[in-house]
């Protein structure tokens, strides 16, 4: 679902006549978002973020509300370490946050074009979450393309088993949810040429990990996994209820 409304340079809602009628408006795209087709796998998954692009020239915002069921977050170009590169490089979980939500400018042949300048402009357009889910799944990519040729990023990834923090990363006025305590990790073993998935997952009644790998499922621990392997990561917000995760 995708639900766009448009802000006037002083901030009002376009199309609302007064304060009344804005949060209203606002109320609806929420029902739109959470109305008819709710299933258990949109309660348990299901997020919102919103795109916002403002207009350099006159200031009007445009803002497009998107659901989600798993983020793709980049791994900061900085941080990029190829199969062949033959080092090692660690990567905060929360960089790739940053990378995700960062402001970036519309321009040149991207330029956008605004409803109320009439013509294309420069603008910044900004990614940030609205509601956020019971069980976030967070999808770190990995595999680039160019022109030329696939490869696999082998960036170490650093990310928290527990204590995860959405607020920095929640759209303006929305409130930061609980915190969130890691549930699952997928991992890719392997480049371009071939490769293998397996996964470590939290057993809940005696909270020790264990290695899931087809047929096979042993002890595990998070501190000795090699960091270029996490794919997926499966995150459990705290205040949840645990049948969903």
């Amino acid at each position: 679902l995708r639900v766009s409304i448009r802000f006037s340079p002083d901030g009002s809602l376009i199309g609302a006549r007064n304060d009344e009628e804005m949060a209203q408006m606002l109320r609806v795209v929420g029902m739109q978002y959470a109305g008819g087709g709710y299933s258990s796998v949109i309660g348990a998954f299901g997020g919102q973020m919103v795109s916002t692009i403002t207009c350099q020239a006159c200031g009007q915002r445009s803002q497009c509300h998107d659901a989600f069921l798993d983020l793709s977050l980049p791994i900061p170009a900085h941080k990029h370490v190829k199969e062949a590169d033959r080092q090692r490089v660690s990567c905060a979980l929360s960089e790739c946050f940053e990378e995700f939500t960062a402001q970036e400018m519309l321009e040149g042949d991207d330029m956008y074009y605004c409803d109320h300048c009439r013509g294309r402009s420069r603008a910044s357009k900004q990614l940030l979450l609205v509601q956020a889910p019971p069980v976030l799944v967070v999808h770190i990519k990995r595999f680039c393309h160019s022109p030329s040729a696939r490869e696999k990023l082998t960036t170490d990834l650093d990310f928290p088993e527990t204590g995860l923090d959405l607020g920095p990363f929640m759209a303006h006025g929305m409130p930061a949810p609980d915190l969130y305590d890691l549930k699952a990790v997928a991992l890719h073993v392997g480049g371009m040429g071939g490769g293998h998935y397996h996964a470590l997952c939290l057993k809940s009644d005696d909270r020790a990990w264990y290695s899931c790998n087809d047929s096979t499922v042993r002890p595990a621990s998070l501190h000795t996994l090699d960091r270029s392997q996490p794919y997926i990561l499966f995150y459990h917000n705290r205040a949840a209820p645990a049948v969903v995760c």
